[in-house]
Formats: C-alpha cells, sequence, structure tokens
C-alpha cells in the first residue's frame, strides 16, 4: 500500500503526452477541414467571375485575383495557387464551361498528422476544383 503513491501520477506522467497529442491532431484536422471549405469557396469565386468575364483566357491573372480575394483574410497568400483549366468550349469557339482549380499547402501543427497522408514534409496540399456553365 505505501509503495503505490505514486503510481497514478506515473499513469498521468505517461498518457498525458499521448492524449495531449491526439487533442492536437483533431485541431489540425479541424484546421485542414476549416481551410478546404475557404479554398472551394475561392474556386467557386473564381469560377463565378470567369463566368461573368467574357474575355477569358487560360491562366486569366483576374481569376487569380478573384480567388485570392476571396481566401486574403483567411489563408496566406502566398499559398494559394490556382489555375483555369477549361475556358474553351467544345469546337474551339466561345466556352461553355468554366473550370477554376484551387489548390493551398497546408502547414499542420502536428507532424504526425503530415505523415498520415503520406508527405515527408510538414505539409498537405489541399486541393478543389469549381466548374460554372455559361448561361445566356
Amino acid at each position: 500500500m505505501h509503495r503505490e503513491k505514486g503510481q497514478s501520477l506515473a499513469e498521468i506522467g505517461l498518457l498525458l503526452p499521448v492524449f495531449l497529442l491526439a487533442v492536437m491532431m483533431v485541431v489540425d484536422i479541424g484546421r485542414a477541414v476549416y481551410y478546404y471549405s475557404v479554398i472551394y469557396n475561392a474556386a467557386r469565386e473564381g469560377a463565378r467571375y470567369g463566368v461573368i468575364d467574357m474575355n477569358l483566357v487560360a491562366n486569366d491573372p483576374d481569376v487569380a485575383a478573384a480567388v485570392k480575394r476571396l481566401g486574403a483574410g483567411f489563408l496566406k497568400d502566398e499559398n494559394i495557387n490556382s489555375q483555369v483549366i477549361s475556358p474553351v468550349g467544345p469546337s474551339g469557339k466561345a466556352y461553355r464551361a468554366i473550370e477554376v482549380s484551387v489548390w493551398y499547402e497546408f502547414k499542420a501543427a502536428t507532424p504526425f498528422l503530415a505523415r498520415l497522408t503520406g508527405s515527408l514534409s510538414n505539409s498537405i496540399f489541399l486541393r478543389t476544383r469549381a466548374t460554372m456553365q455559361l448561361e445566356q
């Protein structure tokens, strides 16, 4: 009985780091989902801008500016990248739809989260696409 006095302290000392790491991973997953939502909305905003702008070319800087404008308050601008994928229609005439692809380099706070996705660095690339049809 006398020798079991520090047992609970030792158990807490062993389990607390594992528990805190699990909590941090859950927070990191929540951050990743939030950032994915932001870049998806930014892709939609870029596609909407591209549908409105009739003089669109591939990799239009105005679409990239619209994407960055939406993500500016939430994400670091240098980590947001976008690309207009299909501004031309089926026969080379006016385009019928525009597809914008956006990707963001997410820096995880816990090193194990990025390792679970197969990344050797502490970065996870979040990618999304948005397509909008031209309405006339």
